[in-house]
């Protein structure tokens, strides 16, 4: 007798420590999910690049035309506020006569601010526009015919960059900086450009 009631005893005992041992809850470890920080490339940043530019000249009415193009170069000074969207300030202008030699003596200079809304493809690479208003200045002696040009206005632009690294930036665009009638005379002022900015 004493043995089964020894038996039932441990039974019981087993049983309530089962019970009581189910009331809790396996505990496993904490899941830690990484930080990625999001690069918005924020801050100031300056740049250089050669400028392809060209002064198109047509003569309202009349089948005159003249195309100027020029070696140059362009200079910039902008702030990131993200990876969207930047401001700059842009300074272009020829260095030398027109590449052809069309005019005895030639030139032409822009500058400009402009928004730059930016459309990330990659961790690298971004394609952007130019939306901005600019100045431009450019004076040419076609023949005997003097044309010069001194008009603001809307200018605009397209473009694609590619990060090498944390601070530098290789970039190509073309880039509209005037594009208006003076005096009978339509005038359209653009270039090309490849150049590079570093980062602040």
């Amino acid at each position: 007798m004493r043995r089964v009631i020894a038996t039932a005893g441990m039974l019981m005992a087993i049983h309530s420590m089962a019970v009581a041992g189910g009331d809790i809850a396996p505990v496993e470890p904490a899941v830690v999910v990484p930080v990625v920080e999001d690069n918005d490339k924020e801050g100031i940043y300056a740049g250089i690049a050669y400028s392809y530019m060209s002064h198109d000249i047509d003569y309202v009415g009349a089948a005159t035309r003249a195309e100027m193009d020029f070696n140059g170069v362009m200079l910039e000074l902008g702030y990131q506020f993200n990876k969207y969207v930047s401001v700059e300030g842009r300074y272009s202008t020829s260095i030398g006569d027109d590449i052809d030699d069309l005019a005895s003596s030639s030139d032409v200079s822009a500058w400009g601010l402009f928004v730059k809304p930016m459309l990330p493809l990659s961790q690298r690479a971004t394609v952007y526009g130019l939306v901005g208003y600019s100045k431009t200045d450019a004076s040419n002696t076609l023949n005997v015919t003097g044309i010069d040009i001194d008009e603001s206005g809307f200018s605009w632009g397209l473009g694609f960059s590619l990060d090498m690294d944390e601070d530098w930036t290789l970039f190509g665009e073309y880039i509209r900086w005037y594009d208006d009638g003076v005096d009978q005379y339509d005038h359209v002022v653009d270039g090309f450009g490849v150049g590079v900015f570093y980062r602040f």
